[in-house]
């Protein structure tokens, strides 16, 4: 049994180790989950840091402008440490923000802010985080009906464009929600030939 704890002990310090650390103020934040850090002999603006186990309500959702504003205000301008381990998809750290100490992912959670990310990430105390700040209707859980950001991304996915190109052969465009093909050069319909009986 001991062997098998310092074990897990091992493992959990070589997790630790492995991870990296990114210190620098806080040039931009560019909504409620995403900020620019400038670490030292950084040229421009510096490294795009997606905060991690978290996810803010999208500009164009309820509350989108609000979290981004609380995020600012907290840590806009500031030195912070950024704890990470990976990069997302889009090449942005993925991050824990600190802030003399504070973990601020978790306070985004805990005021309201954001929603845990449960779609990715476990964790107890952003799971209690969430709840809490649910029971006491903090930020956007004071509105009626807050949708997750992750839901209203996948919504947006599914919505069909009002027109699209192919190439520079054809355009479609929708007319009274229904495809009709478009030469492009001369944005006039183009007569298809109907379907072999």
């Amino acid at each position: 049994m001991m062997r098998l704890i310092l074990s897990a002990v091992a493992l959990v310090a070589a997790f630790a180790a492995s991870g990296k650390t990114l210190e620098g103020e806080v040039t931009r934040v560019s909504d409620g989950d995403t900020i620019w850090v400038k670490g030292s002999g950084e040229q421009g603006k510096g490294v795009k840091v997606r905060l991690d186990r978290i996810d803010a309500p999208e500009s164009k959702q309820d509350y989108g402008f609000e979290a981004k504003e609380y995020l600012n205000g907290r840590i806009g301008g500031k030195t912070v440490k950024v704890e990470w381990q990976k990069k997302d998809p889009y090449g942005r750290i993925l991050g824990i923000v600190y802030l003399d100490g504070v973990d601020i992912n978790l306070e985004m959670v805990a005021t309201g802010n954001a929603w845990h990310y449960a779609y990715f990430d476990n964790t107890p105390e952003y799971t209690e985080a969430e709840k809490s700040a649910r029971a006491a209707r903090l930020g956007l859980w004071s509105g009626d009906s807050p949708i997750n950001p992750y839901d209203f991304r996948q919504a947006r996915k599914r919505e069909v464009p009002e027109s699209f190109s192919v190439g520079d052969i054809i355009a479609v465009k929708f007319v009274d929600g229904k495809p009709v093909v478009f030469d492009p050069a001369t944005d006039k319909p183009i007569p298809l030939l109907p379907a072999d009986k």
